[in-house]
């Protein structure tokens, strides 16, 4: 809802194509199946973890994997759909 609805109409186009392949390679394979009202901050430290795993990932592609999830949660809490974003609890990852 929040790629079609917010993304889609409010950003350019390529931001939203970075914020969807985000969404389909990343965070839905990891913490997609978690109810949004049951996701926790330890379920963004996995996903953190897991991100950490891909042979390909430096510091700065899991930081803005992790700057798409906050901001996607930041939308849900605006639209309170989430009491609090579990991201804010979380350090931003560092650059290697």
């Amino acid at each position: 809802m929040w790629l079609e609805d917010y993304v889609k109409e409010e950003r350019s186009e390529r931001t939203y194509i970075i914020y969807r392949d985000t969404m389909l390679k990343h965070v839905i394979p990891c913490i997609g199946n978690i109810k949004l009202s049951d996701l926790k901050v330890v379920h963004v430290e996995k996903y953190l973890r897991e991100l950490r795993k891909i042979k390909n990932n430096n510091g700065s592609t899991i930081q803005l994997n992790f700057r798409n999830l906050k901001t996607a949660l930041n939308k849900a809490v605006k639209l309170q759909l989430l009491n609090d974003n579990p991201c804010r609890f979380v350090e931003m990852p560092k650059k290697k």
